[in-house]
Parts: structure tokens; sequence; C-alpha cells
């Protein structure tokens, strides 16, 4: 069974804006860093590549 037309659609993406600063120790990022309001866990690669682990 393939999958569904909806499922195959691409995303539309946007660009977020952002700001580079120095982190020294990791105790200095804060509890929640890298998820969602809605708790979806995400992270770029160090290409660039975004991952959303959901």
């Amino acid at each position: 069974m393939s999958a569904s037309p909806v499922a195959r659609q691409a995303t539309n993406c946007q660009n977020i804006p952002s700001r580079r600063v120095v982190i020294n120790d990791a105790s200095q990022l804060p509890q929640d860093y890298s998820t969602t309001p809605g708790g979806t866990v995400y992270s770029t690669t160090p290409g660039g590549t975004c991952e959303v682990l959901g």
C-alpha cells in the first residue's frame, strides 16, 4: 500500500531568524533547549540540516 497523496506532498519551509551566542558550558543552556512548546525535539547537524524527532 502506498502513502496517501497528502503524505507525499512537500512541505513549505521558511527560514527562522537566528543569532549566534557563545556558550562556554552546557549549564548555560536552558533545560528545554531544542524543544518546541508542544514537546517536539529538534536539532541541526553541523552542515545545517534540520532534524525533527516527534
